[in-house]
């Protein structure tokens, strides 16, 4: 056998180990995985995402450089959820997803669940201004209350109960929300003490 065939040989062998190396080794699979990963958040699919690296974080002796880019693209997972989950008004989830990627990405866990309240309060005074039937004003009163399970005190989520009780004839309990929203907010804002003034003058003349 000429040095030529033997040659030919060991450059076969050797490349054929690097193609199974690249095919199966650990180090190839894991990239072409994060890579994965990166491409269904981009296509907003934060679940499948997130399950590719909950896998790759299962992996034994990972470095810290990819113990940090894992965690990063978990936490850009969790905050994807918990934007789309803002959109179709499923509030709960949205926050329990931001919460988890506020603890990844390092950012303020009290900004994160501020974010989703003002969502809901944001639908709350849509809600409110839909109309004034039993229907509507039950549906704000089930928001606030979800609300108040997330953040309490709220004075905002306080101010929309007293109206909604309002609408409803229940004078007293709309005076002591509207009392606690006024309280609650450092007696700064102006619209829970007008709508007190309001209800103890309706009260005064009845």
């Amino acid at each position: 056998m000429t040095a030529k065939i033997v040659l030919l040989i060991i450059v076969f062998v050797l490349s054929l180990a690097l193609c199974l190396w690249l095919l199966l080794g650990r180090a190839p699979r894991r990239h072409r995985a994060f890579r994965d990963a990166q491409r269904l958040l981009e296509q907003g699919d934060w679940q499948q995402a997130l399950d590719i690296v909950t896998a790759l974080q299962a992996e034994s002796r990972l470095s810290t450089v990819w113990q940090d880019r894992l965690r990063a693209t978990a936490g850009e997972s969790h905050q994807l959820a918990a934007d789309q989950m803002l959109k179709e008004k499923h509030f709960e989830e949205a926050l329990r997803h931001s919460l988890e990627a506020g603890a990844r990405l390092g950012l303020d866990q009290s900004d994160q669940r501020t974010h989703i309240v003002e969502a809901m309060l944001a639908e709350a005074r849509r809600l409110f201004a839909a109309g004034t039937e039993s229907k509507e004003t039950k549906a704000v009163l089930h928001l606030l209350e979800r609300i108040f399970a997330v953040q309490s005190p709220c004075p905002e989520a306080s101010f929309w109960q007293g109206l909604c009780l309002v609408r409803q004839q229940q004078i007293e309990p709309a005076m002591i929300a509207l009392m606690a929203a006024h309280e609650q907010a450092g007696k700064q804002v102006l619209d829970p003490a007008f709508y007190l003034g309001v209800l103890l003058l309706s009260l005064i003349h009845i």
